[in-house]
């Protein structure tokens, strides 16, 4: 995730430095970086060209927006997150627990504190993001034990790595 982006990216959209990033690794790929916004008149629209959605995001609105477009339009898609020392992820594939089943969607002061605010671990992001990695290269590959109906909590501080179940709520 973030160390697609440099300090010559500064002020440039994430998603042309992520492009020329994976384009000077591998020059055979094809990107299509999207500058804008997700909103909910462009979601269905965005998430459905796609076989699996990479929630990188860090605020809460678009957060629900990429969960609740994925979950009417039968969409996967891959969940991380960092705060501080701590990182989350799980996948959901429909049928499967999704981001409202775990943490609800009312807003709250604690719910939304931006990194660039709140901190977070640099290092928890790379982490988080070889994750979010593995689980799509799973899913893509058909293989594996995804976490489906399961969420991965990572803390920095103590060095623990935790599973926790989750429900799907009808």
């Amino acid at each position: 995730r973030q160390i697609m982006h440099g300090t010559p990216d500064l002020g440039r959209p994430k998603s042309l430095s992520a492009r020329d990033s994976m384009l000077r690794i591998n020059p055979l790929i094809t990107v299509e970086p999207i500058i804008g916004s997700l909103t909910p008149e462009n979601a269905a629209e965005i998430i459905g060209r796609y076989d699996l959605t990479l929630d990188c995001t860090d605020n809460l609105a678009t957060r629900l927006l990429i969960n609740d477009t994925c979950v009417e339009t039968g969409k996967p898609y891959v969940f991380g997150a960092v705060r501080r020392f701590g990182g989350q992820v799980f996948t959901h594939i429909p049928g499967s627990a999704g981001y409202r089943d775990i943490f609800g969607g009312e807003a709250n002061e604690e719910s939304d504190v931006p990194c660039a605010v709140d901190g977070v671990l640099n290092t928890m992001v790379g982490v988080t993001g070889a994750l979010q990695a593995t689980e799509a290269v799973k899913y893509l590959a058909g293989t594996g034990d995804l976490l489906t109906d399961r969420i991965l909590v990572m803390d920095a501080i103590t060095m623990t790595f935790n599973t926790f179940k989750v429900t799907r709520q009808e």
